[in-house]
């Protein structure tokens, strides 16, 4: 009986570590999943029923930039080793396509940043 249990629950950890992901959703036969570009979800879902774009500003921190900069660029000098945190701003855009398969399906929300899917979510049913 022990074995049974066991089995099972090695099976059941398979399936959620190599299954795909609760996001993930088939369009016509092709798996739109994180990662995507807007080319593919366009070329296998086709047009969205409703499309939403705004701009962010973000402020991220970078820790690669020199303090100290020399005329040699084939010798480093000792100060070159030496870097500061700094704080750079960049603009995303951020797209969101909805996509309304019918009163038998889920509406789909695709949101990008930058033209990459960085998250699908589920809606209620169409209409």
């Amino acid at each position: 009986m022990n074995k049974i249990r066991l089995s099972i629950l090695i099976c059941a950890l398979l399936m959620i570590m190599y299954g795909k992901s609760a996001a993930d959703f088939w369009c016509d036969g092709d798996l739109v999943t994180v990662g995507d570009t807007r080319y593919e979800v366009l070329n296998d879902c086709g047009e969205p029923d409703f499309k939403e774009t705004r701009y962010e500003k973000r402020i991220k921190r970078d820790f690669y930039r020199d303090l100290f900069r020399t005329e040699r660029r084939d010798r480093y000098h000792e100060r070159e080793l030496y870097r500061e945190p700094f704080l750079v701003e960049e603009f995303v855009e951020i797209e969101t396509w909805t996509y309304n398969f019918g009163p038998t399906k889920f509406i789909r929300y695709v949101i990008f940043e930058n033209g990459v899917v960085v998250a699908i979510k589920t809606g209620d049913y169409g209409y």
